[in-house]
């Protein structure tokens, strides 16, 4: 076979050539033009196949952008010793041949990207790092497949590296794909790279290494047949940040004499899945699995841990013996079901070595193993009663709530907790614990000895609301006893532990001590909360939960959840609400009052309406709105408006946030020749939240109100009043140490309300106009009594009232903008006004617990007393008979924000 081979010392240009050595044709499939100033064009024999071998060594880089068929012809890139040859194939370059060989001898590199739409299609197998250093980028939609194996460091000496990364990008194998086979191999699958084999993966043959790592969102491996990690020689497969690896057959971690496996799944979303079993030390290898980080490995048949004599097998839950913990992964079965554990002939281990605080381990286990347990919190749940090994906890907790077969030794350090049955014996070493979860009244049963050093103890903690009875003996160990813990360790505020011992069992008397619920608070609310709840007495959730508090900041979070602070806040949603309406209403009133001497009603406010003979409109609206009709006439208006809110927590009271959205709309008419009067009706939605204690309100508010006004030459006066009724629905998710419940409740609150405004306006040139301007208001709210429902937590609140008088002073101005292309008039209005709040603003609610406590008062979110008020408008005069208007209105105190944004709708007829 004739080879075709590109020396950096000729040179092609197009179809031309240099050098009787080489033939050139024109219109063929031939590689493509040169990408750099050293790559040279390879001109091949004409017809659209090639009997050929393509050779690309010394230190030539050669481009394939057009499709090139070898006809069988091999491929080599890097041949001699200090060769360093590139071969790149993209942008619709194919490549069509047989063997591929990248680092063809020793001391030659050869490099082989496929990119960007590339593919390379081999007959037979792809050889990276045959007997030199060899790589092969599979880039960004590149595409290679070889037919036969591919073979990743293929002979002694040499290394091979794969790299597949990015969407679409695919490396496929007709059989084996070999990493790390003589030489040593790496293979990078990462940013959505996908790499198959129609038969087995193997990493790491015969005393080499290889490493496989599948890293991120959608990058797969999937082989055809076993995947098989450390098979005689030294293996690793990374699973990480979402990669997924599937076997078809079984997945073997450590195969045959002297082979060394290590697979590591870890990450949310990275698995590993085998149809068949994993094998974790096989025939006499050793392997070792390790699943942490939600990380999850599946297995159809079963995990097989150390399955002949002379293996090592392990099983790492989080990290291995003796590193830092991390959080656990899982293991599971086909499709999610419970996980089978076998433990064979060999030298078998299961460690947990995690993070988590409740880790549930459902496994079934059988054979004989040794079990570790060095950090973290684990409850055996699966069947264990065939695992006839011996169990070691030297740090963390093991709680045994299932049948465990073998023997449990409690090391230093270590803490055996549970509610079920140890058929072999138990030995408590110095320093080790026995937990027990005051929470519930479970007992563990020793069907063997259990022995006790006198430096062993008892360590009370409570997952729930105290079940034990008070000053009554539990009993919580059963078994033939050697021996007595030492004392019982608590950190508990309210409660104190004495033991008692008898042949066969322990027993534990739980005893309320001296301390008050209320000597751990801070403030004299918190006390009155934490005194009412000491008051319910055993029996109720939030009392039992509260005796097993164990740190004053416990306390303190117990008490604020309880407190029902939301419905005080809401009190001042209530209000607010009013106010909205109020200042919509007023808004309103101010823009049918303008004449002559305004361009606007203020913080976004609107042209006349000319219900009056002398009624004017600003001189930018003289033409438009000179066409209405003079004399009594009647207005219709729209409102549609959202507003948000903030008052940051101060004192006792939390961040407090509202928001709503409403609608107002009304009528209205001119009577004499100065006056206008109208009617209204509304609707709005508040809803407020109080994320820090997982509270919130949903308030419906029915408006209706009436107003009327007129204006004395430059002189304007005007009030109003209105009634709302405001249905109020809460609910409280109640979340404190121990307990958690969900409570709701509807109730309603109505407000009265009183309100005028008086300014005088100054007329300048251009339609400017400057009003300076006063307000007052007289607020009545009343909120009705309610008692939530859904638990021991439930609050009875009292019906509460409240009396504001709100002043406001400040100025606006107006001016034309002229008209808009299609002849509409346009005016703008801002002000700033300073608003001042008389009476109480704090709201206050008493309360009862589970309607039965000593009574408490908790006050709600205070809002600012003195608030700045910005105001800005357009005014669009869009017909004779209609006008359109946008404002917002923004206020801003100590600790508060609140922001309104409106669209109005103003008709005349």
């Amino acid at each position: 076979m004739r080879s075709i081979s590109a020396k950096s010392t000729s040179t092609f240009s197009g179809n031309k050539r240099r050098g009787a050595s080489k033939r050139a044709i024109a219109g063929r499939s031939l590689l493509g033009a040169a990408l750099l100033a050293s790559t040279a064009l390879i001109a091949l024999p004409a017809g659209p196949a090639f009997a050929e071998d393509l050779i690309v060594d010394g230190q030539d880089r050669e481009v394939i952008n057009k499709p090139v068929d070898l006809d069988g012809g091999g491929v080599f890139v890097g041949v001699d010793d200090g060769d360093d040859a590139t071969l790149t194939i993209a942008d619709g370059g194919e490549l069509e041949s047989g063997n591929g060989y990248i680092s063809n001898n020793d001391g030659s590199k050869g490099t082989v990207t496929v990119s960007r739409g590339g593919s390379w299609v081999d007959e037979a197998s792809i050889l990276v790092g045959y007997y030199g250093e060899g790589a092969l980028n599979v880039l960004n939609g590149g595409y290679v497949r070889a037919d036969g194996d591919v073979n990743v460091g293929t002979n002694l000496g040499s290394t091979g590296t794969v790299t597949v990364s990015g969407k679409g990008s695919r490396l496929v194998a007709g059989d084996d794909i070999v990493v790390g086979n003589l030489g040593e191999g790496t293979l990078n699958v990462s940013n959505g790279g996908f790499v198959q084999s129609y038969d087995e993966f193997i990493i790491g043959y015969d005393s080499v290494p290889g490493t496989v790592t599948v890293s991120g969102k959608d990058s797969r491996l999937v082989a055809g047949g076993d995947i098989t990690v450390g098979n005689l020689g030294e293996g690793t497969l990374n699973v990480l940040d979402g990669g997924y690896v599937q076997a078809t057959g079984s997945v073997e971690v450590g195969r045959l004499n002297d082979g060394v496996g290590t697979i590591t799944v870890s990450g949310r979303d990275s698995k590993l899945k085998a149809t068949n079993d994993v094998y974790i030390g096989y025939y006499g290898a050793e392997g070792t699995l390790t699943v942490s980080n939600s990380g999850v490995v599946e297995a159809g048949g079963a995990f097989v841990v150390a399955s002949y004599s002379l293996t090592q097998g392990t099983l790492n839950i989080g990290a291995a013996s003796g590193e830092e913990a991390q959080a656990a992964g899982f293991l599971q079965g086909a499709d999610g079901a419970q996980a089978l554990i076998n433990f064979g002939d060999g030298d078998g281990t299961i460690v947990f070595n995690h993070t988590d605080e409740d880790y549930d381990f459902d496994a079934i286990v059988s054979g004989e193993g040794l079990l570790k347990h060095e950090a973290g919190n684990t409850n055996l749940t699966g069947d264990w009663s065939g695992f006839g090994g011996t169990g070691e906890i030297s740090g963390g907790v093991l709680s045994v709530d299932t049948e465990f077969l073998g023997t449990m030794n409690v090391l230093d350090g270590g803490a055996l907790a549970g509610s079920g049955i140890i058929e072999g014996e138990v030995e408590f070493e110095e320093g080790g614990f026995f937990q027990v979860d005051i929470g519930s009244t479970d007992v563990l049963e020793v069907a063997g000895t259990v022995t006790i050093d006198s430096g062993a103890d008892v360590r009370l903690v409570a997952k729930g609301p105290l079940a034990f009875e008070l000053d009554t003996a539990t009993t919580i160990l059963t078994g033939e006893l050697a021996g007595e813990f030492g004392s019982v360790v608590e950190d508990l505020l309210f409660l104190d532990g004495t033991l008692s011992f008898n042949d066969d069992s322990v027993e534990l008397t739980v005893n309320r001590n001296d301390a008050a619920f209320s000597d751990f608070t801070r403030t004299q609310t918190q006390a009155d909360i934490a005194d009412a709840i000491d008051s319910l007495g055993a029996g109720n959730g939030v009392f039992d939960s509260f005796l097993t508090l164990s740190s004053e900041d416990d306390v303190i979070d117990a008490v604020i959840a309880v407190s029902g602070e939301v419905h005080a806040s809401t009190q001042a949603s209530v209000i607010q609400s009013a106010g909205l309406t109020r200042d919509m209403v007023t808004w309103r009133l101010r823009s049918s009052l303008a004449s002559d001497h305004t361009a606007g009603s203020g913080e976004g406010t609107h042209a006349g309406l000319a219900y009056g003979e002398e009624a004017k409109t600003p001189a930018a609206f003289d033409q438009v709105a000179g066409q209405a009709k003079t004399g009594r006439g009647y207005g219709y208006w729209g409102q549609a408006y959202g507003a948000y809110g903030k008052t940051n927590g101060s004192g006792e009271s939390h961040t407090t946030e509202r928001s709503t959205g409403g609608l107002l709309t009304g009528i209205e008419t001119g009577y004499g020749t100065d006056w206008l009067a109208g009617i209204f009706l509304g609707y709005s939605h508040t809803e407020t939240d109080v994320d820090d204690l997982k509270s919130q309100t949903g308030m419906d508010s029915f408006t209706a109100g009436a107003y009327a006004g007129r204006r004395y030459g430059a002189f304007r006066v005007q009030y109003g009043a209105a009634a709302g009724i405001h249905d109020i629905d809460s609910e409280r998710n109640v979340v404190f140490s121990g307990f958690d419940e969900t409570v709701t409740t509807d109730y309603r609150a109505a407000t009265v309300q009183a309100f005028g405004e008086v300014g005088y306006t100054l007329s300048g040139r251009n339609g400017f106009t400057v009003e300076p301007f006063a307000g007052a208001a007289l607020v009545y709210q009343h909120t009705d009594g309610f008692t939530e429902e859904g638990g021991d937590s439930a609050l009875t609140g009292s019906s509460a009232s409240t009396t504001l008088a709100v002043t406001t002073l400040g100025i606006r101005n107006g001016f034309d903008l002229g008209r808009l292309s299609g002849g509409t008039p346009v005016s703008f209005t801002s002000s700033i006004a300073w608003n001042h709040t008389f009476g109480d603003i704090t709201p206050t609610t008493d309360m009862v617990i589970a309607a039965e406590s000593l009574p408490f008062t908790i006050a709600g979110n205070v809002g600012a007393r003195d608030v700045g008020l910005v105001g800005l408008g357009l005014n669009f005069a869009v017909t004779p008979e209609m006008d359109i208007a946008v404002d917002y209105t923004g206020a801003f105190g100590r600790d508060q924000q609140d922001h309104a944004l409106s669209a109005e709708l103003n008709a005349r007829f």
